[in-house]
């Protein structure tokens, strides 16, 4: 970008600045103003003309055409996304598994302890009875 195109740019970007101003204001008239002197050097500012329409609105004037409306593109899911998405669910899944395996582990080696130190003693002599054993 030359220089002078440059120096248009930031002069434009200060111009519509100084427009978000006089709205704060409430100087709808030179916002109007404001708005029509740069359309001049940049036709298709989608910005300023909706600026200019909100301040025609406020001075009770018909607004200009249609100003199009930017509609976002919908989020297409593709094919990286999908198996991004069946990676993490097979990853939590892998976790769910081993937190079960720890709880098992731990179930075990708690009963095991338990027979080991005599604590289930009484409960398998009355189990053990009840079969006739």
């Amino acid at each position: 970008m030359d220089e002078s195109k440059q120096a248009e740019v930031v002069t434009i970007k200060q111009a519509v600045e100084k427009v978000k101003n006089w709205i704060e204001e409430k100087d709808f008239e030179k916002v109007k103003q404001g708005c029509e002197e740069i359309l001049s050097v940049e036709k298709e500012n989608v910005e300023v003309k909706s600026l200019l329409n909100l301040a025609k609105k406020e001075l009770g004037e018909k607004p200009i055409t249609a100003v199009p409306v930017v509609k976002p593109t919908p989020q297409v899911e593709t094919e990286l996304k999908k198996e991004v998405s069946k990676q993490i669910v097979q990853k939590k899944s892998h976790i769910g598994k081993i937190i079960l395996t720890i709880l098992l582990l731990a179930v075990t080696g708690g009963l095991v302890f338990a027979f080991i130190s005599g604590w289930l003693n009484p409960l398998f002599e009355r189990l053990l009875g009840l079969f006739g054993l």
